[in-house]
């Protein structure tokens, strides 16, 4: 397969061998090479992975073909074979048509469940049909998932980023955290489990290494990073969810679970770690920094930490509604002092908090929505908002507030002042079920609104010195004059309530797609702002499953 590009000066030729039994040996059939030589000398310029240039190439062109000629609301994907070239067709056509479902055929069956485990998908056979309300609901693999954005509002889906090491004992895929080592290499930490899902017996800190693009994700050679040999005498179960952070030029590492002394019932604790070269692969064990008082408590999940000034942040998720402990922090010597103790979100649907630092020093906090999404299929959560966090350090009281990005989506407004004198009033009324909420109101008892969706009501009412807010009750801290800033998104089935810029409720609701009234209710003066927004989908909810639940 001859070739020459006068422009570039070169030319080449494409050698290849064809072994069809070569599968029977773990090895690919095709053989190839590309040769790049020189035009006018004819020296070698080049030696080329044939496989990897074909593979590109060829489903290039069937992602272009499928561009021009597929209908734009296509969502199947059929292929036929499962070797490279069905890798690289699921990765190209991808790109151009929203993948909800791929059917793959093979003449070997194994081949095709080998292609669904390194493609990341789930796996199900006419032996084996995906039950969502069985104990292996998951299909029988976890994975993580992938999505990129520039703003923080915007996101583009992307193919499955991680997906597990089946051959290798990696089963489930946990939490974790993506870090740029001081090699400049993105690594992805997570707990890997075995597949009895038991983390006290078969839990692992495992690395993925990504490209410059963070698309490509490839397990690291050397895996495990961190087992429980690191943690010596010291007895920990659960032990899982990885997550990093620098200070002085160190990096540490801290892992959730349970102390379990010998004779006593497991303390829920927090391990830390401290890396020992620039590439993150190894670990030293410095002992446990926190320990949760409730024995109860099965484990703390996902913890995350961060500093404010001179102020350190523990965030914690214990199996219940997110809480944080405010102290100071000593990593030399492994300690941590508690000051102040809250609760993070007042509603055991956000879960699961990760926390980013900005070069410019700003802190965001997301979360994942998680409960049971009526009719959902292949997933049970969502990603939250985006929350910028801030800590009044002479109250030691964290204060959050919606991304300032959101607000780059409000587009029709409704103003109203009014003084409410015992009366309820109809604003306006919202269509599309994406909108935004500001008031002022006063906290007094029976203060508050309402939106109505046909036969459904969902209040945000003050009550005894709490707010309600679809079945959660929220403390209300007091202000200078009584009255409460109160911000409330919207979308579909998942509300975001903020009180103060300090307390917060995130709560999953009955849907609201159609015409949507917005009340006020009350005594004495009040401000409300309304914002339809522009947005298809303010929280990472997936098309077809909102479509479906309209249905």
């Amino acid at each position: 397969m001859p070739a020459a590009n006068t422009a570039a000066g070169i030319m080449g030729v494409k050698a290849i061998t064809v072994f069809p039994d070569n599968f029977q040996r773990g090895l690919p059939s095709h053989q190839g090479v590309v040769l790049l030589f020189d035009l006018d000398t004819g020296m070698l310029k080049a030696l080329l992975d044939g496989d990897a240039i074909t593979g590109v190439r060829t489903a290039a062109v069937s992602a272009a073909a499928t561009d021009a000629l597929a209908r734009k609301d296509a969502h199947t994907l059929c292929i036929l074979g499962s070797g490279l070239q069905a890798r690289r067709h699921l990765e190209a056509i991808h790109l151009v048509r929203e993948i909800r479902e791929v059917r793959v055929w093979d003449i070997v069956p194994e081949s095709v469940q080998r292609y669904a485990q390194r493609a990341g998908m789930v796996y199900k056979t006419a032996e084996r049909v995906w039950d969502p309300d069985s104990e292996d609901w998951t299909g029988g693999i976890g994975v993580w998932g992938h999505a990129r954005s520039k703003d923080l509002i915007h996101w583009e889906h992307l193919p499955i980023a991680i997906f597990p090491q089946i051959e290798k004992g990696e089963h489930f895929i946990w939490f974790g955290c993506v870090r740029v080592n001081k090699r400049g290499l993105p690594m992805a930490f997570y707990t890997a489990v075995g597949p009895d899902r038991r983390p006290e017996d078969t839990a692992d800190q495992w690395v993925a290494l990504g490209d410059k693009d963070l698309i490509n994700w490839q397990p690291y050679e050397n895996n495990p990073v961190l087992t429980y040999s690191l943690n010596g005498d010291t007895r920990l179960g659960e032990w899982r969810d990885p997550f990093i952070f620098e200070e002085n030029g160190k990096t540490y590492l801290i892992l959730g679970g349970t102390r379990l002394p010998k004779d006593e019932n497991g303390h829920p604790a927090i391990s830390l770690y401290e890396a020992l070269d620039d590439e993150l692969t190894k670990w030293k064990f410095k002992g446990i920094l926190f320990e949760y008082a409730d024995v109860k408590t099965p484990s703390i999940e996902c913890p995350n930490i961060a500093r404010f000034g001179d102020k350190w942040v523990i965030f914690i998720s214990p199996h219940k509604e997110v809480e944080y402990f405010v102290g100071t922090a000593d990593l030399e010597n492994c300690t941590f002092t508690v000051e102040a103790h809250d609760y993070y979100d007042f509603s055991n649907q956000f879960y699961a908090t990760n926390i980013l630092t900005e070069e410019s020093g700003r802190k965001i906090m997301w979360g994942s929505i998680v409960d049971t999404f009526k009719g959902s299929v292949g997933w049970q959560c969502c990603l939250s908002l985006p929350r910028i966090l801030e800590l009044d350090e002479k109250n030691d009281v964290l204060l959050q507030k919606p991304a300032p990005e959101l607000e780059t989506l409000r587009a029709e407004k409704y103003s109203y002042a009014l003084d409410l004198a015992g009366q309820k009033y109809t604003l306006c009324q919202i269509k599309g079920g994406t909108f935004e909420i500001e008031a002022w109101i006063d906290g007094k008892d029976g203060n508050g609104l309402e939106l109505v969706c046909g036969s459904y009501r969902m209040g945000v009412e003050f009550c005894g010195g709490k707010l309600h807010v679809a079945d959660v009750w929220m403390p209300v801290r007091s202000t200078a004059d009584g009255r409460h800033h109160i911000r409330v998104y919207i979308d579909k089935m998942i509300t975001d309530v903020y009180v103060d810029g300090v307390d917060c409720c995130t709560r999953i609701i009955e849907p609201v797609y159609e015409a949507t009234d917005i009340n006020v209710f009350g005594t004495g003066a009040c401000k409300v702002d309304v914002y339809q927004l522009n947005a298809e989908n303010l929280f990472s909810l997936s098309k077809e499953y909102l479509q479906a639940s309209a249905e």
